[in-house]
């Protein structure tokens, strides 16, 4: 589905953003790069057993932009999927992403359940001519993100078409065989159960027995001290 002509500011506002991502999807997934990361993919999965491979969204976006940076990564990024449909699948990697991270931001639920229809038609009465609302969004566009301070275009290099991302994850641990039997009974016998609970008895009773006695031994001293005796 492509923007609706008659919704004339939307287009205007994403032209840049689809050009860009155009030209990254086709540098990712042309048939040299796709030669290219099947190769490594390869490589990567025969030579190491403790990482995972993504070759999507990178999940580090949720850590690097603050809420509404997300959201407004999401707002664009969907936008230049309606102009550009190939990219949809990033749209879908954004909402799984966030699902997965617990992201929390009502403007991005409402537009989330909006239809595209409905989505174009929101940011287009955003981008009117003469509207403060206009103004500010294309100052949030070519402004900076993050902490890295980064451009719009630079996040869509490194976070939405990166290179294959590797993530360390934890080796799993080499077990243990020990020699000999010993599982001596986690239960135990009756009789052990017997002793120990005539230890416990037996030191609960001790407990007593010193606290009477300091007790005692507080109250002798309050009666010497008011010459009770």
């Amino acid at each position: 589905m492509a923007i609706d002509s008659n919704l004339a500011f939307a287009p205007e506002f994403i032209r840049p953003i689809v050009q860009f991502c155009t030209e990254a999807y086709r540098n990712t997934w042309s048939a040299e790069n796709r030669v290219r990361y099947s190769s490594r993919l390869e490589t990567i999965l025969r030579t190491s057993n403790d990482r995972n491979i993504l070759i999507t969204v990178n999940p580090k976006l949720v850590r690097d932009f603050s809420g509404k940076e997300k959201c407004f990564i999401y707002e664009v990024i969907r936008l230049a999927a309606v102009e550009f449909p190939e990219i949809r699948y990033l749209v879908e990697e954004l909402r799984e992403l966030y699902k997965r991270r617990g992201y929390q931001n009502d403007r991005y639920f409402y537009l989330e359940s909006l239809s595209d229809n409905q989505f174009v038609y929101e940011i287009d009465c955003i981008l009117t001519p003469r509207f403060r609302s206009r103004r500010l969004y294309y100052e949030k566009l070519n402004g900076f993100f993050g902490r890295k301070q980064l451009t719009f275009l630079e996040i869509i290099q490194q976070y939405l078409f990166p290179d294959i991302i590797e993530i360390n994850r934890p080796k799993p641990k080499k077990k243990i065989r020990h020699k000999g039997y010993r599982d001596h009974g986690s239960l135990g016998s009756e009789y052990s159960k017997t002793l120990k609970q005539q230890a416990g008895d037996w030191t609960l009773r001790l407990q007593e027995e010193r606290k009477k006695k300091e007790l005692d031994d507080y109250l002798k001293f309050l009666s010497g001290f008011a010459g009770w005796e």
